[in-house]
């Protein structure tokens, strides 16, 4: 089982506890799981769709068609085999690695054209004007074509910087269907008391969380407790 699905999995295992949850103090730790859940699987889903794009890069690369050059050759572009990206603020950066020779070419056979939605980079001649690297895509999101920078970096590295038209979290690189899709819930185990499941989970949950999680669920399992005249179970 990948980690998206395991975390998908646990998804719907808390949604099916929170179902059969009467206790607010329970509901309000397990909606704050599900919270954590959700941000670490939207995480992973991108992670995967900046691996899936290189994948997509070279069928891309494979489809494109010859292009002339100003001196009548025609150039065959290559796709970008190693990619990775991610995000802060108001930028999105796309990290190109594996650009032998990158060093070496000028700054007149690095072409970059930005569109709100598109995005376009050629390097030309590297490896002794035998390979010509094209990366070219539709980002998830607008982005502000004039504030978008190429940066060559050395060992054949480049960084593509993208501004963002809204400051907004990116779920993947290019546009394509994307989200946390639909998820569906768990089934309860035969003969499984509900009650021992949400109490085993919320025990998992103390022993794996960190300091704020323990006290949270701390206080809720107090709080549980108490109505029941009982004293603190979670140590």
């Amino acid at each position: 089982m990948s980690v998206v699905e395991s975390l998908q999995a646990d998804l719907a295992e808390l949604e099916r506890l929170l179902r059969q949850s009467e206790r607010m103090a329970v509901r309000d730790v397990l909606e704050r799981e599900m919270g954590l859940v959700r941000e670490r699987l939207a995480q992973e889903m991108a992670a995967s769709a900046a691996a899936s794009d290189i994948a997509n890069d070279a069928e891309a690369a494979q489809s494109v068609p010859m292009e002339v050059a100003d001196d009548g050759d025609a150039v065959v572009w290559e796709a970008v085999n190693k990619l990775a990206w991610d995000q802060g603020g108001k930028n999105v950066t796309v990290y190109l690695s594996g650009l032998d020779g990158l060093d070496e070419v000028s700054e007149e056979q690095i072409e970059a054209k930005f569109r709100r939605d598109e995005v376009d980079v050629r390097v030309l001649g590297l490896a002794g004007g035998q390979r010509h690297v094209r990366l070219r895509f539709t980002p998830a999101e607008e982005i502000t074509p004039s504030k978008c920078a190429v940066k060559r970096k050395a060992g054949g590295k480049m960084r593509i910087v993208l501004r963002k038209s809204e400051t907004k979290h990116w779920v993947s690189l290019k546009a394509k269907s994307s989200g946390l899709g639909s998820l569906k819930p768990g089934k309860a185990d035969a003969g499984e008391d509900p009650s021992a499941a949400i109490m085993n989970m919320m025990r998992k949950m103390y022993d794996e969380g960190d300091d704020t999680m323990k006290q949270a669920i701390g206080k809720a399992w107090t709080e549980a407790r108490a109505k029941q005249g009982a004293g603190p179970a979670v140590e």
